[in-house]
């Protein structure tokens, strides 16, 4: 039977790490990878009492997570392996 891998993605240090063990493991047991990336707009601006400085760093942000998911979706597809992708704002 098919095995499901979650991965979660992220800009963090241990992401290449985690991305290559879900890699092997879908290979390993003929799996489905999902990869599940949250982009959180949660984000603290000490001083910014109306909200100025994090409306400029929206777009930012999104457009790293937009980058990250192309970068990671070339890999997968380089790797030939079974995945869909599941983005959360």
């Amino acid at each position: 039977p098919m095995q499901s891998i979650l991965l979660h993605v992220g800009s963090d240090p241990a992401f290449p790490s985690r991305l290559q063990a879900a890699l092997d493991l879908v290979r390993e047991f003929d799996g489905h990878l999902t990869c599940s990336q949250v982009i959180s707009y949660d984000m603290p601006v000490p001083g910014d009492f109306y909200g100025n400085a994090a409306g400029m760093i929206l777009p930012v942000v999104r457009e790293a997570a937009e980058e990250l998911r192309e970068a990671t979706e070339q890999r997968l597809g380089r790797e030939g392996v079974s995945y869909g992708w599941i983005m959360s704002y």
